[in-house]
């Protein structure tokens, strides 16, 4: 039982050598009868080039000016209580024209009452508009 440990341990410690030592160059292959132990030439892998990953953004930040729909909080004028989409699409048309908005409050609401009155004038109705209307409108 000794000479079995013995052997055992000489074989572990030999093939620890044999792993430390090697140049981790060596392959091990499964010769059939009839083939040949000498082994055939492996294609070399053609490169094909890397896709570059697309980056999507987590979000997007427009510097868009702020407009209030009433921007002197006169909520009892029914054309700033209703005037929502007036305010967006005016905030809209001034980021895309790259613009600032009035620098006075009453330039505000005189650029607001101007597009309720535009809209009473050519579609007999300023409020309450569906999206779909108010992107038409702009």
């Amino acid at each position: 039982m000794r000479i079995l440990l013995a052997l055992l341990a000489a074989l572990l410690a030999g093939g620890a050598w044999m792993l430390v030592n090697s140049d981790n160059d060596f392959k091990i292959y499964t010769v059939l009868p009839g083939e040949s132990v000498i082994p055939k030439e492996t294609a070399q892998p053609s490169l094909s080039p890397i896709p570059k990953p697309t980056i999507k953004p987590e979000f997007v930040l427009h510097d868009v000016p702020f407009v209030a729909q009433a921007p002197t909080g006169a909520w009892s004028d029914p054309r700033q209580q209703d005037g929502c989409e007036e305010a967006a699409s005016y905030m809209a048309v001034l980021w895309a024209r790259g613009e600032l908005p009035p620098e006075t409050l009453a330039k505000k609401v005189e650029a607001l009452l101007e597009i309720s009155d535009w809209e009473s004038q050519n579609y007999d109705e300023y409020h309450d508009t569906s999206a779909l209307d108010t992107g038409e409108r702009i």
